[in-house]
């Protein structure tokens, strides 16, 4: 990995002017991309420039991610 400081779920969250829960549902939903240390989660700056270069302005997300759950694909997660 290249010479990058870790970013904690609060500093996410100030980047995207979001919640700290908002960044948790991110995590879960497969919006973002995380990795753990211990306990706690923590963010590349790749990791959040990938998001926001990923997600349009209409508010629905084109995430790789996030592509199967809308085509109804198993173990794509929830259905909308």
């Amino acid at each position: 990995m290249s010479n990058q400081n870790a970013l904690s779920a609060q500093d996410v969250a100030d980047m995207l002017a979001v919640s700290k829960s908002t960044v948790y549902n991110m995590i879960r939903s497969g919006e973002i991309s995380s990795y753990k240390v211990g306990r706690k989660v923590r963010f590349t700056e790749d990791d959040v420039k990938d998001y926001i270069s990923h997600k349009p302005l209409n508010g629905k997300s084109n995430h790789p991610a996030s592509v199967g759950r809308r085509a109804g694909i198993p173990g794509g997660g929830r259905q909308c």
